[in-house]
């Protein structure tokens, strides 16, 4: 079965640079009220604990604003009166096109001593915006399922979209276009990053034919797996 690579930057985003800078650099002053943080994450990719503890030795405020997927975050940033956010997380397959679009802002690295820290094959990942984001973790995607509820092997992503009929209702799909089509490319054996026109004909026909049937996925993914009893679901490995 076929994964697709995650890798997660956090960027600067904006006018708000100036302020995620300061934050990173060293413990701030007490002053009598304290500095906002504004971040736009998804959902649960950031311990409370983490927050906590950040908030008391930097004197500051995290504003947390959460999406569910890329589509949502990349509409937000696009619109007409975009929200100031100072820091972004965000996949390799958007800070590009958020550097094209004049959204990101120079990360000040002297004052993200532990940069240093980050391997060289991460921090080049991406040439174009080298000095622009720093990155925050990868990983891949892969099937999340319940062994008591799903008794073969769990070997294709077509298991995902075509499932047996006893977990009808039962599956959870992601709501984010560009996931789902990379599912359906790789489910039918087409390279991920395919040119082929007759490629996204198929994918489109399956997940027409397919999706509608299943149930949205909605983060956290945990709880919606316990509140509809789901079988089988994408998840971030």
């Amino acid at each position: 079965m076929g994964r697709f690579l995650i890798l997660l930057f956090t960027i600067l985003i904006g006018l708000g640079a100036a302020g995620a800078s300061y934050y990173l650099q060293s413990p701030a002053p007490v002053q009598s009220e304290p500095q906002t943080l504004r971040l736009f994450t998804w959902q649960d990719y950031l311990a409370p604990d983490v927050v906590k503890a950040f908030e008391e030795k930097y004197h500051a405020r995290i504003e947390m604003t959460r999406f569910e997927n890329d589509t949502e975050r990349d509409t937000r940033l696009s619109g007409a009166a975009a929200p100031d956010f100072d820091l972004v997380l965000a996949g390799h397959r958007s800070v590009v096109d958020y550097q094209v679009r004049g959204l990101l802002s120079p990360l000040d690295t002297a004052k993200v001593p532990n940069l240093k820290h980050i391997s060289a094959r991460w921090m080049d990942f991406l040439p174009a915006v080298r000095g622009y984001v720093a990155p925050y973790f990868w990983g891949s995607s892969g099937i999340a399922y319940r062994k008591d509820l799903v008794k073969e092997p769990v070997t294709s992503w077509m298991q995902l979209l075509q499932p047996s009929p006893g977990q009808q209702g039962h599956i959870l799909v992601s709501r984010d276009p560009r996931e789902l089509v990379s599912i359906a490319l790789i489910a039918l054996g087409y390279p991920l990053n395919t040119l082929e026109a007759e490629a996204y004909q198929k994918a489109e026909e399956l997940l027409i034919a397919r999706c509608h049937q299943q149930n949205t996925l909605a983060l956290p993914i945990r709880r919606k797996i316990q509140q509809i009893g789901a079988a089988l679901a994408p998840a971030s490995l």
